[in-house]
């Protein structure tokens, strides 16, 4: 019995990311050896690289950015093993981001019907404009809603990127044949600068992608593969946490979905746990909510234009009239963010 228990938490650590993290240390490792050895062990020292807002209508790499010096005495690290640390440090964020979509699945479907994300498409009708001839890339496209309705709407090209191969899968399922020569899907690391192949686009739109950026490198980053993938005078449109609302206070069962911070993360943020009340149980994850300078500056950097806030928009039915959303109005969990590139 001993042994079959034994056997059983060995099986579980083999499929645990713990374990994945160790597998990719001890190859990087063996790298960062190799290359000291090759080099006749010399020594080079990284040191750290140097790194106004409104509301419209308010009323209503892997490898962070460094400097690589030789011969310095203020790091006891040679630079492959910086180099090692910094590629482990940053690979968190995204194994996590992967894994919770991968697990959460189809019940993602499930969590979109709650009341709360009704508000999203006419927030974001509000904003886009014609998109007809457009080329368009849909940054964490998910079961892929938005890449058909940016189609709909009249688009030459969609190409939605997911990180989670789960969610691909999904929106392939759910990918209309009428709508085949026209979306295409991708994995693919949104936090990663790289030219999308198709690209670059006219338009990119990203439906809660800057959430799940865990400090400003990894949110630069994001910003930085929005900038390389976006044609000169194209647009940037994204669906934001309430930046100029702190999370001081939980967010509870708000219509189907409560959020609620866990730590709190610089001067400027928060990690949150989001819950929504699903049948037949409930789908959970972790995600970040900054201010909105936090934001900008990254934009900034980053090279895109001025930053614009735009608040939520209600549904047109029953419900806009009928008080349905006044709780909720007190207290908008959402914003439009939009940008261009110059």
């Amino acid at each position: 019995m001993v042994q079959g228990l034994m056997g059983t938490a060995m099986a579980d650590l083999l499929n645990s990311d713990l374990l994945n993290y160790f597998k990719i240390a001890l190859a990087l490792l063996v790298v960062a050896l190799v290359e000291n050895v090759a080099v006749g062990s010399s020594f080079s020292w990284i040191s750290s690289s140097n790194r106004s807002s409104h509301i419209d209508e308010a009323n209503q790499s892997s490898i962070k950015c460094i400097n690589v010096s030789t011969g310095g005495e203020n790091s006891p690290f040679p630079t492959t093993t910086l180099r090692l640390i910094t590629v482990f440090k940053d690979l968190r964020p995204r194994v996590a981001m992967s894994t919770q979509y991968d697990t959460i699945g189809s019940r993602y479907k499930a969590f979109k019907e709650r009341p709360v994300v009704d508000i999203e498409e006419p927030s974001v009708l509000k904003r886009l404009g014609s998109v007809e001839g457009l080329t368009c890339l849909d940054l964490a496209c998910g079961l892929g809603h938005w890449s058909r309705l940016l189609a709909r709407k009249g688009a030459s090209k969609v190409i939605g990127v997911d990180i989670s191969q789960t969610m691909i899968s999904s929106a392939n399922d759910l990918l209309p044949d009428d709508l085949k020569p026209t979306i295409s899907y991708q994995t693919g690391d949104c936090s990663i600068p790289t030219p999308v192949p198709g690209g670059p686009f006219d338009l990119i739109f990203a439906g809660w992608l800057l959430n799940y950026a865990p400090d400003y490198a990894t949110l630069l980053n994001m910003f930085r593969h929005i900038h390389v993938n976006l044609a000169p005078g194209g647009r940037f449109i994204s669906i934001t946490p309430n930046t100029h609302c702190p999370m001081y206070e939980p967010i509870d069962d708000y219509y189907g979905v409560a959020v609620w911070p866990v730590e709190k993360v610089g001067d400027e943020g928060w990690k949150c746990h989001l819950k929504a009340y699903t049948e037949p149980e409930p789908v959970e994850f972790e995600m970040y909510h900054f201010l909105h300078g936090f934001y900008e500056r990254a934009a900034k950097e980053a090279g895109l234009g001025e930053v614009r806030w735009w608040p939520p928009v209600m549904p047109e039915d029953e419900r806009r009239e009928g008080g349905f959303w006044d709780v909720y109005l007190l207290r908008p969990h959402m914003l439009v963010l939009t940008a261009s590139r110059e």
